[in-house]
């Protein structure tokens, strides 16, 4: 077994500690002597109920990780949150998935997807997963909250299809098993005439720690009664002492946490190696007699986390423009402090457009070459750019911001704009079973010499309460994605006969009440953009001002009209 100041890489969520066997008459190590035991004494039950989430493909068999990351491709069969617990008098652990979204003015916009609760004990782990109901998941950001005992961490994750993907496409992850593993680990073998023996470890991976904005270690001490444990840590220069903890022979254990940025030679890059000092000390007697020490290297993981990419255009995305208009566009990039991989920060912004009309400057470059740590840190830029519609545009004008950081991880968020000669509203309102829903498609589109319709729509939804079998519910409609959908159709005569996707889908939160002992609660729907074939293919004149109406009565009563009108220039 290696002694004294030997160093060793901390094995990570490995089947034991890295360990040293120690002797009273030890050498001494690096850092000063600290003859107070009580100096920031560290007890076990001073752990947080959380100690970390990690996202991973999967847990394999023996309770190890399975590709953690935080990027998935959209044909990953399942996700994995992975929750750390500390000290806990057994409570419900909660934790809850969402897609993070965008409402229309781009500001953040969580759905709720699913939540599961699991009971947990003090040093277990505990995972939730999210499956794949089948073909692709939907790409965009996703973010899983855990809940124990007021504690609240979260953590964020990526699907992308393909470099500087928008996303929006696909579906949902569905909510899979839940269950709890324990944490490994074991003590080290000791000989009679060993004194002490302690350890330390980080959490996320076998040599890595996967996310930010702390390390986690974890650090026992295998020793005699009235021996205690000081815990160090630095990146490069004099160690800073993290606190301390009891030692005895039933190894107790105690969990530190290392700012990267608060220590000597500060660096929360990628790679940076933090050294981990754990020294015992014997307290027995007039002063405390050190007996020795361990130094453990934790490495901080790769940046697998792109920016966050928000872009607020002025008119508002989705809004109807013409030829000559100046569409302003606001665009944030900006790198998470928490809740994901460790950054280097933001690297590049650049605008494209479909068809071409950016004026220039498009593009933002770092002037540094290389990433920079800590505060100076390119966490958050804004860039603004302005883009002129040209003549004769396609029915959807599309402007996409991208921004990558210094580890190339893309990410791209995208607005849409309408432009026709002809726009106009069509209403829907089906009643009956759970629905009470007005559906408004608000659609721009132009004429072309054969008589062929192009454009693009944009949906609406006003829902009032419901009730069926005894149960109310109120459904609200999901920011849809994408924003527009193109439409067809043609003139016949002096009548224009549009034509609209069937296969649009509208996801919706439903809140639905019933009287005990019936379950009530929110859930995730879908339904479809129209409950009729007159919805689909309205008619109308071609005229401007000119509208028309449509009823079916049955089971689901369905009433709607259409109106259009000739766009000003």
């Amino acid at each position: 077994m290696p002694r004294n100041n030997r160093s060793r890489r901390v094995p990570v969520m490995t089947a034991a500690f890295a360990a040293i066997a120690l002797s009273p008459n030890a050498a001494k190590p690096t850092p000063a002597l600290t003859t107070n035991s009580t100096t920031e004494r560290v007890a076990e039950a001073n752990a947080p109920p959380i100690l970390a989430i990690v996202i991973a493909s999967a847990l394999d068999e023996k309770g190890t990780l399975v590709n953690p990351r935080f990027t998935f491709p959209p044909n990953e069969p399942q996700i994995t949150a992975i929750v750390y617990v500390g000290k806990t008098n057994g409570g419900e652990l909660k934790v809850a998935w969402y897609k993070v979204s965008e409402d229309e003015d781009g500001k953040p916009l969580d759905e709720k997807l699913f939540e599961h609760q699991i009971r947990v004990k003090s040093h277990e782990r505990a995972f939730s997963v999210a499956k794949n109901p089948g073909g692709a998941l939907g790409s965009g950001t996703y973010k899983v909250v855990a809940t124990l005992e007021g504690q609240t961490k979260e953590r964020k994750l990526d699907v992308a299809t393909q470099a500087g993907s928008a996303g929006g496409q696909g579906k949902r992850p569905a909510a899979g098993t839940t269950g709890t593993v324990a944490q490994p680990a074991p003590a080290p073998a000791k000989t009679p005439e060993e004194s002490c023996s302690m350890a330390a470890r980080g959490l996320s991976n076998d040599d890595k720690d996967l996310d930010a904005d702390t390390v986690e270690i974890l650090s026992r001490g295998w020793c005699p009664e009235h021996f205690y444990v000081q815990v160090y840590a630095t990146v490069m220069g004099p160690p800073k002492l993290l606190g301390a903890m009891e030692a005895g022979p039933d190894a107790p254990q105690a969990y530190f946490n290392a700012d990267p940025c608060g220590l000597s030679g500060p660096s929360d890059l990628p790679g940076t190696r933090i050294t981990v000092t754990t020294r015992a000390f014997d307290s027995r007697g007039d002063s405390p007699k050190e007996a020795g020490s361990l130094d453990s290297v934790i490495t901080l993981g790769d940046d697998t986390s792109a920016p966050m990419v928000t872009v607020i255009p002025t008119p508002a995305r989705g809004s109807f423009v013409s030829a000559g208009q100046k569409i302003s566009l606001q665009v944030t990039a900006k790198d998470e402090r928490t809740g994901g991989s460790w950054q280097t920060g933001v690297r590049r912004i650049w605008l494209e457009a479909q068809p071409e009309g950016l004026d220039k400057p498009d593009e933002w470059p770092n002037p540094s070459r290389l990433p920079k740590p800590c505060d100076k840190k390119t966490w958050e830029q804004d860039f603004r750019a302005t883009y002129t519609v040209p003549r004769k545009p396609p029915p959807i004008v599309e402007i996409c911001a991208h921004a990558e950081d210094y580890a190339d991880n893309p990410k791209s968020n995208c607005a849409d704009f309408a432009t026709g000669e002809w726009r106009g509203t069509l209403r829907e309102h089906a009643q009956g079973s759970i629905y009470n829903d007005t559906v408004i498609v608000i659609f721009s589109f132009s004429e072309e010499r054969d008589g062929t319709i192009k454009g693009a729509a944009r949906v609406k939804m006003e829902s009032a309460p419901q009730t069926f079998n005894e149960c109310k519910s109120t459904r609200t409609l999901i920011t849809p994605e994408p924003l527009l959908f193109p439409i067809s159709g043609k003139l016949v005569d002096d009548e224009f006969h549009l034509d609209l996707p069937t296969d649009y889908r509208l996801n919706l939160h439903v809140q639905t009440d019933c009287p005990p002992p019936r379950n009530s609660g929110t859930v995730m729907a879908t339904r479809s953009l129209g409950m009729s074939d007159v919805f689909y293919h309205p008619k109308v004149k071609a005229q401007d001002g000119a509208t028309n109406s449509f009823h079916k009565p049955g089971a689901i009563d369905v009433s709607g009209t259409i109106e259009i009108h000739r766009a000003k220039q």
